[in-house]
């Protein structure tokens, strides 16, 4: 019985990991849709994809539907 639980448990976290991960996907690529840099909230270079402000180069693999 206290393995099952156990089992239960250990599944529920990886299932919550999952959709936080996700949620943190989606919410990356959104920032990039609209132009604004996910980190630092400064406007990005859309062709490039780079932030001047935090130096970072994004990276953008919108799958399409």
């Amino acid at each position: 019985m206290i393995a099952s639980e156990e089992a239960k448990r250990k599944l529920n976290s990886k299932k919550m990991i999952k959709k936080q991960e996700d949620a943190e996907k989606r919410i990356y690529e959104e920032c990039i849709d609209f132009r604004i840099c996910p980190y630092c909230g400064e406007d990005i270079d859309i062709i490039s994809l780079y932030c001047i402000k935090c130096d970072r180069q994004l990276i953008y693999q919108r799958k399409l539907r």
